[in-house]
């Protein structure tokens, strides 16, 4: 039990079947890589398969962000690098008790050398905001694409709504749940124009 919510014991392959399902690519087994979690926290449910803390990465790297062969310079630039993707200028969620900002400057110890990313291949690229004016039709449909690709219920949009306006609602499921739920609603609040009041009105209305 955790915290409550029976939860069941098994090995990294959730994990790595997660970020296969993230990012649209198999794990290349044999290759030197492998799926490394970025906070740690692997005994969390709400940590062990979020996006956010996973990292595909060789074995020898890996290895030196565990506990048994330190090498802290390393660990502090890989998750640098996660915070700064998932919740630096537009955050995915609201980052657990154990994720912070290292406060390290990136560009400098990387001296100018990329940071790659995989995306998922069949997750929509390009997509832009609506246009100002567009119709309450529109904003409805661009409304119900999002909940449509994402999997998300009227019901936790609606909570997500008054959770991030600071107002009372229903519990969610998991604390993962919620913050999935307010992290699409952030992106519908962009894509739409919307903001948190307004969207909430509309999502009040779709029963």
């Amino acid at each position: 039990m955790w915290h409550g919510w029976a939860v069941k014991l098994g090995d990294n392959a959730k994990a790595q079947q997660a970020w296969a399902r993230y990012t649209g690519r198999k794990i290349e087994r044999g290759s030197g890589y492998g799926v490394r979690h970025v906070w740690g926290h692997p005994w969390d449910p709400d940590a062990f398969t979020a996006g956010w803390n996973l990292c595909y990465m060789p074995f020898w790297a890996g290895m030196l962000t565990e506990p048994q062969h330190p090498h802290p310079e390393l660990e502090m630039a890989v998750r640098q690098a996660a915070w700064d993707l998932y919740f630096g200028d537009d955050p995915v969620c609201d980052p657990l008790e154990f994720v912070a900002d290292p406060g390290i400057d990136l560009d400098a110890i990387l001296g100018g050398q990329p940071i790659l990313l995989l995306v998922g291949t069949s997750a929509p690229t390009g997509r832009l905001s609506l246009p100002a004016g567009a119709s309450g039709d529109e904003i409805d449909a661009r409304i119900r694409e999002i909940k449509k690709s994402t999997n998300q219920s009227w019901s936790n949009l609606r909570k997500a709504v008054l959770s991030l306006q600071g107002k009372p609602h229903e519990p969610f499921g998991t604390r993962n749940v919620e913050a999935t739920a307010r992290s699409v609603v952030r992106r519908i609040g962009r894509e739409t124009g919307l903001d948190m009041v307004d969207l909430g009105l509309r999502l009040i209305a779709e029963r």
